[in-house]
C-alpha cells in the first residue's frame, strides 16, 4: 500500500502504479504532513483498483464504443474556435489509428488498458518511421481521450499521464535567401506575384490572406484585420500594419475589381484557397531547384530577414502575432551577426 515519508524537509508519497511498480510523488515544498496522508489514502484507493480491476466508479461501456463516441462527438467541437475541417481529419486519424491498434491485440476494455499499452502503441509509432512531432500528437490526443473517458467515469484513471512526452529537438526554420524570393517573384505570375510579396511584406498565414476581405482593409489607417473565423488560426481578432509595398499591392488589387469580396482570388477570380497557393508555388520551386519549402517558409522568411536586419525579437513577436516570444525564439540565433555588427560598430575614435 501507498506509505508516506518525509526527506529534507519535503514530504513524498511512495505508492505503486498500474503495473505495480513503485514510484514516488512530491507533495510539494510547503506540503505538511496532513497533505501527505491525503495522498497516501488517495493512492491507496488507486492500488485497491488496479488489484480488484475495478474502480470505485464506472459506467460499463464498450472500449471501442467509448472510442467512437470521442472521435464523433468530442473531436470535432473546438473549445475557443471552430476547428479546421483538416485538424478535425488529423486528430480523428490518431484516434482511429490507435483503435486498430487495440484490435490488433485484442484489446477490448478499460481494465486491459495499462501504461505498456500506451507505450506498446507509440513504440510502434516509432517503429512505423514516425517523426517525433507526430508522436507528440499522438500521445496529446490519447491524454485528451482518457482524461475525457475518466471524467465520464468509464475509467478510473488516465494511463497517458505517466508516460513522459518525447523529446523534440528544435530545428531552426527554413527561410528564403533573397535570391530565391526574387527567383520566385520573377517566375512567378499575377496573380501569385501579389500573393507571394504579400505574404513575405506582412507575415501572414496563408489561411488568413485566403480569408482577408476588402471590409478588412483599412487604407487611412494602414492595417488590414485577421479576424477570428474557420480557416484563421488567431483565437483573437488582430490587426497587421502594412508598408508602403504591401499597400501598393493592395491598391493594384482594388483596381483590378477581381472580387467585390476577398483582396486575393485565384486565377478564375474566385476564392482563394491554400490548395490554390500550394499548387502554383510548388511548379515554382521544382522549376527553380528551391528545396525544402512551402507557403509557410514566406511567414518564416518574414521574421527571419527582420532578425537579420537587427530587429528586437520583440518586435518580431508583435509582427507575427505570437502569443509568447518563446514562440519567436526559433529565430533568435540569426541575431547573433546582427549583434556582432551592432558591436563591431562602436568605437573611441572621436573621443
Amino acid at each position: 500500500m501507498a506509505k508516506s515519508y518525509k526527506r529534507d524537509g519535503i514530504w513524498y508519497v511512495r505508492y505503486k502504479d498500474r503495473d505495480g511498480r513503485w514510484r514516488k510523488k512530491s507533495c510539494g515544498k510547503k506540503a505538511i504532513k496532513a497533505d501527505a496522508e491525503f495522498l497516501v489514502q488517495m493512492y491507496g484507493a488507486k492500488e485497491m483498483n488496479y488489484r480488484h480491476k475495478a474502480p470505485v466508479k464506472i459506467i460499463n461501456v464498450e472500449l471501442l464504443e467509448a472510442i467512437k463516441e470521442f472521435r464523433d462527438t468530442v473531436i470535432p467541437i473546438g473549445i475557443r474556435v471552430d476547428k479546421e475541417k483538416s485538424s478535425i481529419i488529423r486528430e480523428q486519424t490518431i484516434i482511429d489509428l490507435f483503435s486498430d491498434y487495440l484490435k490488433d491485440n485484442s484489446i477490448k476494455s478499460f481494465k486491459e488498458i495499462m501504461e505498456k499499452t500506451i507505450r506498446g502503441y507509440i513504440n510502434k509509432r516509432f517503429q512505423d518511421g514516425r517523426k517525433a512531432n507526430t508522436r507528440v500528437k499522438d500521445r496529446r490526443i490519447l491524454n485528451r481521450f482518457f482524461s475525457w473517458a475518466v471524467k465520464q467515469s468509464y475509467c478510473a484513471e488516465n494511463p497517458v499521464e505517466s508516460i513522459e512526452g518525447v523529446k523534440i529537438i528544435p530545428k531552426h526554420p527554413r527561410y528564403f535567401t533573397e535570391e530565391e524570393l526574387k527567383k520566385i517573384f520573377v517566375a512567378s505570375k499575377d496573380p501569385y506575384t501579389d500573393i507571394y510579396k504579400f505574404l513575405y511584406l506582412t507575415g501572414i498565414r496563408i489561411g488568413e490572406l485566403g480569408n482577408l476581405e476588402w471590409r478588412d482593409y483599412n487604407e487611412k489607417q494602414k492595417y488590414i484585420t485577421i479576424r477570428v473565423m474557420p480557416g484563421n488560426k488567431t483565437k483573437r481578432e488582430e490587426t497587421v500594419p502594412l508598408n508602403n509595398d504591401a499597400l501598393e499591392i493592395l491598391r493594384k488589387r482594388k483596381a483590378a475589381k477581381d472580387n467585390d469580396t476577398y483582396i486575393f482570388v485565384n486565377a478564375e477570380k474566385n476564392k482563394l484557397d491554400n490548395a490554390n497557393i500550394y499548387r502554383n508555388l510548388k511548379r515554382i520551386l521544382k522549376h527553380r531547384k528551391i528545396k525544402d519549402a512551402s507557403p509557410h517558409t514566406f511567414r518564416h522568411t518574414t521574421a527571419s530577414h527582420m532578425v537579420i536586419k537587427g530587429i528586437s525579437i520583440y518586435t518580431v513577436k508583435d509582427v507575427l502575432r505570437h502569443k509568447s516570444v518563446r514562440e519567436t525564439e526559433i529565430y533568435a540565433h540569426l541575431s547573433e551577426d546582427a549583434v556582432r555588427k551592432a558591436v563591431e560598430s562602436l568605437s573611441c575614435e572621436n573621443f
